[in-house]
């Protein structure tokens, strides 16, 4: 076990939906709001997003977690954190 406290997915997705309201301004980000196609993340905000997302969840992006896919949108980024938290 390594010490973090278990979330749900749910609670991932509270988490990231606060995160990036914060982060985009808005009062709430849909779940499949496309935040690259639509030019919502700038490469600023998108390197505040990443720091944030380590900090929060307890994760380390890498190089090779760069894909645009897995920060499009609200429930891509779901799956990725949950993902990134179960990985050993």
């Amino acid at each position: 076990m390594d010490g973090r406290a278990a979330l749900t997915e749910a609670a991932v997705r509270d988490r990231l939906s606060s995160c990036l309201a914060e982060l985009l301004l808005m009062e709430r980000v849909p779940d499949d709001f496309d935040l690259i196609s639509n030019g919502s993340l700038n490469s600023s905000m998108f390197l505040a997003l990443l720091v944030e997302l380590e900090e929060r969840f307890d994760i380390q992006i890498s190089g090779t977690d760069m894909n645009p896919e897995n920060f499009q949108t609200l429930d891509r980024m779901t799956q990725f954190v949950c993902a990134k938290r179960t990985e050993s």
